[in-house]
């Protein structure tokens, strides 16, 4: 399979409750990400992927995400599986997104402190996004913004978010604790 001209990363990211079991997951797509459209191949496989994290927020969870694509990427760049292209982020998280393409020079500039001087929160997700986005600009990739609403029927955003209930879900089925509230 020839790569497109441009990949699609569809990723999500969520708790029940907030904070609590955090679940995400991305797929990659080779053009746009529309309904019977391929997932890149690596191997033989989807490149797609789904995990938990027991103690998290929503945020952490959306920018977890994001950050396992772009390692994916990477990796398979790293190896020669795929060339530089644009790269579009197919997500409903706008944290995720101002953050990535507007938010994160001036908390550089400014020592990892927002506008009001307080603290980034989630810096070393943040500092890692900064750190993936910035290598793979290197290898000659761009990026490019492609925010969806969540929920609204989009085939890309609706097949991450139900991969990110069902790691949820087989967390809990492992599981012989009762994770959150009690």
């Amino acid at each position: 399979m020839a790569q497109a001209t441009f990949i699609t990363i569809a990723s999500d990211g969520g708790c029940s409750p907030n904070p609590g079991l955090g679940g995400w997951a991305f797929a990659i797509y080779d053009g746009e990400a529309v309904k019977g459209s391929e997932l890149l191949d690596a191997s033989g496989r989807a490149v797609e992927m789904a995990g938990t994290a027991e103690h998290s927020t929503n945020n952490i969870m959306e920018v977890t995400a994001l950050d396992r694509a772009l390692c994916m990427i990477c990796s398979l760049a790293e190896a020669g599986r795929m060339s530089p292209c644009e790269i579009r982020l197919r997500l409903d998280s706008q944290y995720t997104l101002n953050a990535f393409f507007d938010w994160i020079p001036g908390w550089k500039r400014r020592g990892w402190r927002k506008a009001d001087g307080k603290p980034v929160k989630n810096q070393e997700l943040m500092m890692e996004l900064d750190h993936l986005k910035a290598q793979l600009e290197e290898m000659g990739f761009s990026f490019r913004n492609d925010w969806q609403r969540g929920h609204a029927g989009d085939f890309a955003n609706e097949h991450v978010d139900q991969m990110v209930q069902a790691a949820r879900e087989e967390y809990l089925g492992k599981s012989k604790c009762k994770v959150g509230k009690s």
